[in-house]
């Protein structure tokens, strides 16, 4: 970094001097900018995360302030080595289900050598497989939602949802949750690697090859299905190859399947195999899958392509040609790695060029994920974050198509604007209730609840621990969602929160009350109850409501409130009870949910506290975080550090504060754009 103090020595002084300093100003801001010599801006330094990894928090944006782009860049990369590992989701230390009975019709039972097809199962033991594969993806999402939060590299991880929309597989087809975090991995540490070693691992990926139906791939009748997306999606892109490819292409990949009965890694079966001759892209010989896999690296397209889709992604929708044909240069000319060509690609000029900035549409778990990072949002469960990015379109390991989600500007037609809108709104107005869960002992009482209201009459309950009242409050924020559509968030959860100190030392019964009054529109929803490490589902109470009002305890699921009642937790009732699930994971098979409150949160194992790695950020205000940043937070500094573009808000509208401001920022139509 150039150190400009010299520019004020005496030598220059005087009209001479004057002259010559204007010279050396001049001369060092040409070398500035065509060098990238100087520290970052504010400005630059949020553009750069915002487009690398989610959001820019406040602290991250002081790392880089320092830095020159080049310096930057290295960074951010250096962080790609050095990302943190977690915890693997809990369901992967439980016993494998059976995934063959899961996979029903699709399950090869000629290929795998059984004598029939697998074995009907009963209604309701299929049912309970189907369930108990939700909770495990649940699970899992919640799990990559964690890890995009609390990384220190977020880097690795948007470069793994990019990676998870290029090489898409779709749960609902594969049935295998296993399979789908196997493939998350693979994608995870070799996504910012290397891509030829990526795509070699794709090709053999046992989720791929079920979703794109290659396990099923033999030479007597060859399976074009994966062939056809491996050139059309993965690497060649559509026209770049003739129809014939596919049918030679379909042939190597035949015999290439999984391990149906045993592992369910992959496996080789050489009987299915076709060793003939095949011609592919141009080249004759007996081509194997190391064969193809060879050929497609060389083929210029391939590099292209992926050039392309990186360039539509993290720089602009619009196609630079030149640009394009240098990044593809740089990947080829590197074996496919991926330091270089990501440093290439950050560095370019068309990155950092004014007019290309907030010309991109964050996807909804960027801009979920993003608002978190940024602000220090946080739901007590992050099953909510989930649900929101579901609502908006982005189910994580379930995109519409093959071509994963479309992208760009499909994510914002004019419900979904004003959906993102709504969640922000919820999540925003919710974060007290993150703070108190991260802020609590893991002995105290929780309560996990949420209400809705017509705005004149607040949603009030009590909780009673031994038959003696222990809390007593009323729902800081409940919304009304009556009459809305699909679109519309659910109401925010919130917590209540006891300390240990307060109860007695043998709990015996938890008893949450509701007081809804005669006539008017409070409704009431628990979650669930949690204390002494232990957490239980609102589907172990037994449930008592008021018989004045019109509500049955056989036909309102439990811990949906619609009229006064008393929900009841017997814990040496249910301590004892028989084949009981996991009361950490929510099994929809015993409990019920409904339509506007789902309580499919406490299906999230109780080890996994959200954001946990962050508290300290969260206990601090968001406000005051912003503000040193900005040397006081003036207003033109604030957006510089927040948004893309400036925001659309009137000029009439005065913000009490520094957060309410902030605030109207997250809800500004021009937060969608990065």
């Amino acid at each position: 970094m150039i150190d400009l103090r010299w520019i004020s020595l005496p030598g220059l002084a005087g009209a001479r001097g004057s002259t010559a300093r204007w010279r050396c100003l001049a001369l060092l801001a040409t070398a500035c900018t065509a060098a990238s010599a100087c520290a970052l801006t504010v400005d630059e330094a949020r553009h750069l995360l915002t487009r690398t990894g989610f959001g820019a928090a406040p602290h991250e944006i002081r790392t880089l302030l320092p830095l020159t782009k080049e310096q930057a860049v290295d960074h951010l990369l250096d962080g790609l080595s050095t990302a943190e590992v977690a915890t693997a989701p809990a369901f992967l230390n439980e016993p494998m289900a059976d995934y063959l009975q899961r996979l029903g019709d699709r399950a090869p039972a000629d290929l795998v050598g059984l004598a029939r097809s697998v074995t009907p199962m009963s209604t309701q033991d299929t049912t309970h497989l189907i369930h108990q594969g939700m909770q495990e993806m649940a699970q899992l999402r919640v799990w990559w939602l964690d890890q995009m939060i609390s990384t220190p590299s977020p880097m690795a991880e948007r470069l793994a949802l990019f990676w998870h929309g290029h090489f898409t597989s779709k749960y609902f087809s594969v049935r295998a949750p296993r399979l789908m975090f196997d493939q998350l991995q693979k994608i995870r540490t070799l996504g910012s690697r290397n891509f030829a070693d990526l795509l070699a691992a794709m090709m053999r990926d046992p989720a791929m090859l079920i979703f794109l139906d290659n396990a099923l791939n033999r030479r007597q009748s060859p399976n074009e299905n994966f062939a056809r997306e491996l050139l059309e999606l993965f690497t060649l892109g559509v026209g770049n190859y003739r129809e014939q490819d596919i049918k030679e292409f379909a042939r190597i990949l035949a015999g290439h399947s999984v391990d149906f009965t045993g592992s369910w890694g992959y496996l080789t079966r050489p009987q299915e195999m076709d060793t003939g001759v095949k011609t592919f892209l141009g080249q004759t010989g007996p081509w194997a899958l190391e064969d193809a896999l060879r050929i497609l690296l060389a083929n210029p397209r391939t590099a292209r392509y992926i050039a392309g889709k990186f360039h539509q992604e993290f720089v602009s929708p619009k196609t630079d040609a030149a640009e394009i044909d240098r990044l593809a240069t740089v990947l080829r000319n590197n074996q496919y790695e991926m330091r270089p060509f990501l440093r290439a690609l950050f560095l370019g000029k068309e990155f950092w060029t004014p007019a290309n900035r907030g010309q991109l549409v964050k996807s909804p778990v960027e801009l979920l994920v993003g608002l978190v990072r940024s602000f220090g949002v946080a739901s007590p469960d992050l099953e909510m974050l989930n649900t929101y990015a579901h609502i908006l379109g982005q189910e994580l390991f379930e995109p519409p198509t093959v071509q994963g989600w479309l992208g760009g500007m499909n994510w914002l037609s004019a419900s979904a604007i004003a959906s993102r809108a709504s969640m922000i709104d919820a999540m925003w107005t919710s974060r007290p209730a993150g703070v108190e869960y991260l802020a609590a002992g893991p002995n105290d009482l929780l309560v996990r609840y949420s209400a809705e209201s017509n705005g004149k009459v607040p949603a009030r309950f009590h909780v009673q621990v031994n038959g003696q009242e222990a809390y007593r409050g009323q729902a800081r924020w409940p919304s009304d969602t009556a009459g809305q559509g699909q679109l519309s968030p659910k109401p925010a959860w919130d917590i209540a929160r006891v300390p240990r100190d307060r109860l007695p030392a043998n709990i015996e019964t938890i008893n949450v009350v509701f007081e809804k009054p005669q006539g008017d529109y409070p409704n009431m929803f628990l979650n669930w109850v949690q204390v002494d490490g232990k957490r239980l589902p609102a589907y172990l109470t037994t449930v008592k409501f008021d018989p004045v009002q019109d509500c049955s305890e056989t036909q309102v699921p439990r811990g949906m409130m619609y009229c006064s009642a008393d929900a009841r937790f017997d814990l040496a009732r249910i301590a004892g009870a028989q084949g009981l699930p996991d009361t950490t994971l929510y099994d929809r098979v015993n409990g019920p949910v409904n339509s506007i409150i789902e309580s499919g949160t406490s299906r999230v194992a109780l080890a996994m506290r959200p954001a946990a790695r962050t508290r300290e950020a969260l206990m601090q205000t968001v406000a005051a975080q912003w503000t040193s940043l900005t040397g006081g937070g003036r207003r033109a500094d604030l957006l510089a550090a927040t948004t893309a573009v400036a925001p659309l808000q009137p000029a009439s509208a005065q913000p009490r504060n520094t957060e309410e401001f902030l605030k109207g920022v997250a809800l500004d139509p021009t937060y969608n754009l990065k």
